[in-house]
């Protein structure tokens, strides 16, 4: 799909196969875009260039293009898509761990993932919108290798039994609304929809059992995207086992030295955990206990350790609801006020009732208190702000980035009024941010109190 840069990825064996996903291409785009394919454009492989391939355009009516031998500019465009999925792929199976035969798994998803970017070359829509119509959905991706648990039916098991079983994310199901799953234990593909994704945990697959580290740095080698001659592609390997884990030694604590009462250094030493023997475990899955600890672990000055206590400011409110019970009320309230009148002075707003078929974003006030460095109260600020998760993509909002001056810039205009002897004067406008434009028309709650 040339002008939408949609590209699909069809998995072969050889390269006699060709013929057959070519076949399949076919039909796919027709039935994704109603559109049939005119010319196909390819370089002179005998893969291209058979009797197979040569009846099928006759009958479809596709003109056939070729490169001159040993030109492949001629074709760049599925020559640069080729080396970006091949880039992608390398990258993600290096961050992943995973092994180098399931470059296959690596190359589709990355393909997934290139066809929902935006792209200059259509006025930065997605190929998938430019195929189907409609902005693509985003809140079903995840990172490749992450480490999840797959869901086991209740049919599947026996009572004691785990829930789920660990697994690494590979990619989406081509046929179903669900994800691929590479399975820890034995090393089988797993298809599910009810998974849940530790995708911030540091555990990476490996490829061997004797592993007993996760980060595996291994000579890179490089992914050929030519295939061979009617032979086999090694298949994905099966005899993947999970991960194992190794605690980590206890890192060093860094001492720090403080005058003492009379003069002379004292030392002050965190109080650090015993170093125990390392133990190894096959499989670890996540600790559901939290905040505890026994003290006899630790060992150490406690006294200079509270000084790393912070002091909260009980005074500051979190909502509408506490600013009504706070002992400061009023001066909560006048911030709201000013806001609310700044608001009003720019127009950001208009009061009207909900159209049928809108969806409204939701709002909170957020509350600050500014001190002077002594620490007494200077000013109470309230900000009225919208629930900017509550935003759909594409309908609500587009750009999500706003420039601001770096501080080179600040920099250099600086270094130009000091060397012209100008006078530099320094300006804080009241609620900026309210002079900007929205494009996008945008429904919002009622706030509270107001």
């Amino acid at each position: 799909m040339m002008k939408s840069r949609y590209v699909t990825v069809y998995p072969l064996r050889k390269k006699s196969d060709v013929a057959s996903a070519f076949k399949r291409f076919y039909q796919d785009v027709k039935t994704a875009s109603g559109t049939k394919i005119k010319v196909l454009r390819s370089d002179n492989g005998g893969e291209y260039r058979n009797e197979t391939m040569n009846s099928f355009c006759k009958a479809k009516f596709i003109k056939q293009e070729f490169t001159v031998p040993y030109n492949p500019e001629q074709n760049g465009m599925a020559e640069r898509m080729n080396r970006t999925l091949v880039e992608m792929t390398r990258c993600m199976l290096k961050e992943s761990g995973l092994d180098k035969s399931y470059w296959c798994e690596a190359l589709m998803t990355a393909a997934d993932i290139r066809n929902i970017l935006p792209n200059a070359s259509n006025k930065n829509s997605s190929p998938h919108e430019m195929v189907f119509k409609k902005v693509p959905r985003i809140d079903h991706m995840r990172v490749f290798g992450a480490q999840c648990y797959a869901h086991v039916a209740k049919e599947k098991r026996k009572k004691l039994d785990d829930p789920g079983v660990r697994c690494f994310f590979l990619g989406y199901a081509k046929d179903q609304k669900a994800y691929r799953l590479l399975n820890a234990d034995d090393g089988s593909i797993v298809i599910s929809r009810s998974v849940t994704f530790a995708e911030h945990s540091v555990s990476k697959a490996s490829k061997s059992r004797d592993t007993r580290v996760f980060d595996v740095i291994e000579e890179e080698e490089s992914v050929e995207a030519s295939l061979p001659d009617d032979e086999d592609i090694p298949a994905p390997n099966s005899s993947h086992h999970g991960p194992s884990v190794r605690p980590s030694d206890t890192i060093p604590t860094r001492a720090s030295s403080t005058p003492g009462r009379n003069g002379e250094e004292e030392w002050m030493v965190r109080p650090v955990r015993k170093k125990r023997g390392v133990v190894r475990y096959d499989q670890e899955f996540p600790s559901h206990r939290r905040g505890h600890f026994n003290l006899d672990d630790y060992e150490g000055d406690f006294d200079s350790f509270y000084c790393f206590s912070a002091e909260e400011d009980g005074e500051q409110a979190s909502s509408y609801q506490e600013v009504m019970k706070s002992g400061y009320k009023e001066q909560w309230l006048q911030a709201m006020k000013s806001e609310m009148k700044s608001l009003e002075e720019h127009s950001t707003w208009k009061l009207v009732k909900m159209p049928p078929g809108k969806k409204a974003v939701g709002c909170k006030w957020v509350f600050k208190i500014k001190r002077d460095p002594s620490g007494e109260i200077i000013k109470f600020k309230a900000r009225l702000v919208a629930k900017g998760f509550t935003q759909r993509p594409g309908i609500d909002y587009n750009e999500t980035f706003a420039p601001v001056a770096r501080k080179e810039s600040i920099n250099t205009v600086l270094a130009i009024a000091a060397a012209e002897d100008l006078e530099a004067e320094n300006v804080d406008v009241d609620t900026a941010f309210l002079n900007g434009e929205v494009e996008e028309e945008i429904y919002m709650d009622q706030p509270d109190g107001f």
